[in-house]
Order: structure tokens, then C-alpha cells, then sequence
């Protein structure tokens, strides 16, 4: 979402404001999961790494597919 935000909302401040939010929304996710004693902090630390790098591999994917789609 933080992607697409960065975007899609052409409004410098509202774009911040929005990254600002879904960065608030991951954090308390994280932090509830640690608090409810689900999960520890490490795990939670790794997920968030874990996702991170997924997000830039497909991303890089996608850079690829649309860099040989223009070079046709």
C-alpha cells in the first residue's frame, strides 16, 4: 500500500501523510503481536525484513518485465 501511495497520490503532503499512516498501521501491528505475546520481537523484526525484501524482489521483477516489454 505504501507503494502504490507513493504513487498514485499526486498531493506531496496527503502522500505523506498517507506513508506516515500505513507505517503507523505496520508498527502497531508489530507491536501488538509482541504485547498479545504471540510472537516474539526478533520474529517480528524478521517478518518485516523478510517482507521488505520481497517487496523489492518483486518489484525488480516487475522493473524487468516492463524494461523488456519497452525494449520490443
Amino acid at each position: 500500500l505504501i507503494w502504490y501511495a507513493t504513487i498514485y497520490i499526486p498531493g506531496k503532503w496527503i502522500r505523506r501523510i498517507v506513508v506516515f499512516l500505513l507505517l503507523l498501521v505496520i508498527a502497531a501491528i508489530g507491536f501488538s503481536r509482541i504485547y498479545l505475546r504471540v510472537h516474539y520481537a526478533t520474529d517480528v523484526i524478521a517478518g518485516i525484513c523478510i517482507g521488505f525484501v520481497w517487496l523489492d524482489l518483486c518489484l525488480w521483477f516487475i522493473d524487468k518485465k516492463e524494461a523488456a516489454v519497452v525494449k520490443k
